[in-house]
């Protein structure tokens, strides 16, 4: 059985080695990172290192990552390029360092999977208002935008996409129905180019958030 874990690491170096030492404590084969600065250069991971590290307009020096910890899977980064950079057979992407891509081959079966490491950015309104709103669902759509190109069929794709997206399944913010209406309409696109929510969602999924945080629905 292959083992696939995603972790949003908060940009924090020490993680990496953390996330590495998966493979031995849970058996581990691959990992989804989000918010990764650069691993150290002596960790023992296969990871994409030519695409450049940073999120592109964030100021920050870290991106999306994906990263093959076992030697038992073949690992294949795709190289992704900006959209006006893009020549007509590289893959193209709205926001540099909100996405990864990369193929495993599975060694039982010789099956090829597309893994996708996603990160939503958080924004503010470009407009003058006195509300202190930011949003993450626009940068969820570029990315679902982006992730189409990888949909050449109805069905018979082989991707498993995930990462942290700053949205909530089913629910608004302190019961919102108006960010719920507009979160919906993130899962519903995916839903349309064959990419299914399959969780986690409380109560599966093992140990929920304690303190419980207010945004969320009640336990």
């Amino acid at each position: 059985m292959t083992r696939i874990v995603s972790w949003n690491i908060n940009g924090r170096q020490n993680l990496w080695q953390a996330a590495a030492n998966l493979k031995s404590e849970l058996n581990v084969d691959a990992l989804l990172l989000q918010e990764a600065p650069r691993p150290p250069a002596d960790l023992d991971v296969s990871v994409d290192l030519d695409t450049p590290w940073n999120t592109v307009g964030s100021g920050k020096y870290w991106r999306t990552a994906i990263a093959a910890l076992s030697q038992d899977i073949q690992f294949k980064p795709k190289i992704l390029k900006p959209i006006d950079q893009a020549a007509k057979d590289e893959f193209r992407v709205s926001r540099p360092g909100t996405l990864a891509i990369g193929e495993i081959t599975l060694p039982e079966t010789n099956e090829i999977i597309t893994l996708i490491s996603v990160y939503s950015v958080w924004e503010r309104p470009a407009v003058e208002t006195k509300s202190s709103w930011i949003y993450a669902d626009a940068s969820a759509h570029r990315l679902i935008s982006d992730i189409s190109a990888l949909i050449g069929s109805q069905s018979g794709h082989k991707i498993i996409a995930a990462g942290d997206l700053n949205i909530l399944y089913g629910y608004g913010e302190r019961g919102s129905s108006y960010w719920a209406k507009r979160y919906e309409t993130i899962f519903s696109r995916m839903e349309a180019i064959g990419l299914n929510f399959i969780g986690p969602q409380a109560p599966i999924g093992g140990i929920q958030a304690d303190p419980h945080p207010t945004e969320l629905p009640p336990k």
